[in-house]
């Protein structure tokens, strides 16, 4: 992942497929802490599990750690 002026160019780890996600004002970010999982934090901000492994570009819904911080909107 590399950030372009607000806008983030996002490589799939394993199909090396290219993306270019943009990021508006209203982008908001969660600092994770012990305990919190992405079904949780999709809840918590009403998103789904794969939005939030999108913004991410997480490879798995469960690779989260303590002090990470992740886009949530």
């Amino acid at each position: 992942m590399m950030n372009l002026n607000g806008s983030w160019l996002i490589i799939h780890p394993f199909t090396k497929e290219l993306r270019i996600q943009k990021r508006d004002r209203k982008s908001a970010k969660h600092t994770i802490v012990k305990g919190d999982t992405v079904s949780a934090l999709a809840k918590k901000y009403g998103r789904t599990i794969e939005q939030i492994k999108d913004l991410n570009a997480l490879e798995s819904k469960y690779t989260i750690k303590t002090g990470q911080k992740l886009f949530v909107k």
